[in-house]
């Protein structure tokens, strides 16, 4: 019967019972590490996680330890919240296709443009900026951001906006610009 059972769960794509436990615990470990600062079991947490005592152990020092969690390892990212009535200082237009973006972009080919990307390349993450006019480049600004235990891949798409908009900044006489963007994050 229990063969049965197994064969079942795999073909339903289901987890055994021991499996569904340590998955649940794990995620509850997680969710435990990750508490925020203010939280009130936060520097419980933390001072659990630093020693695995001998005796006296809690639960919490077993789930930790079991799975390795340390909390300080976690960096916290603070969501952006805005007013239900907010709206951006600039336009944002996002076309309904990638042939329609493309041919948008194909308008803009007079004048000076901006192209940007970042990478991670050996474990450390940078972005650069390049500024064309005419088809002939420019200027061009680069910076490394760190190592990509340090700092995470969103970091680098908002530097990267960030040195298109000096490279544009640098510009004299600028009537409107247009700065593509191709992570939703960024926006």
């Amino acid at each position: 019967m229990r063969r049965f059972y197994i064969m079942v769960a795999m073909h339903a794509n289901l987890l055994l019972f021991q499996q569904l436990i340590k998955k649940l615990l794990h995620q509850v470990a997680m969710q435990i590490a990750t508490l925020p600062k203010t939280h009130p079991l936060a520097a419980h947490v933390s001072k659990a996680a630093k020693k695995y005592i001998k005796s006296h152990r809690a639960p919490l020092h077993e789930l930790l330890h079991v799975y390795k969690i340390d909390p300080r390892k976690y960096e916290d990212i603070r969501p952006i919240r805005t007013r239900q009535k907010w709206t951006p200082r600039y336009a944002i237009q996002i076309p309904a296709n990638r042939n329609l973006a493309l041919e948008e972009v194909g308008k803009l080919t007079q004048g000076t443009r901006v192209h940007y990307d970042c990478s991670c390349i050996n474990r450390k993450i940078n972005s650069a900026a390049v500024m064309f006019k005419q088809g002939e480049e420019l200027c061009v600004l680069r910076k490394h951001i760190g190592d990509e235990y340090q700092h995470t891949v969103y970091q680098a798409e908002v530097i990267k906006l960030t040195l298109a908009a000096k490279l544009k900044e640098r510009e004299r006489f600028v009537e409107a610009t247009i700065i593509g963007a191709d992570n939703q994050a960024e926006i």
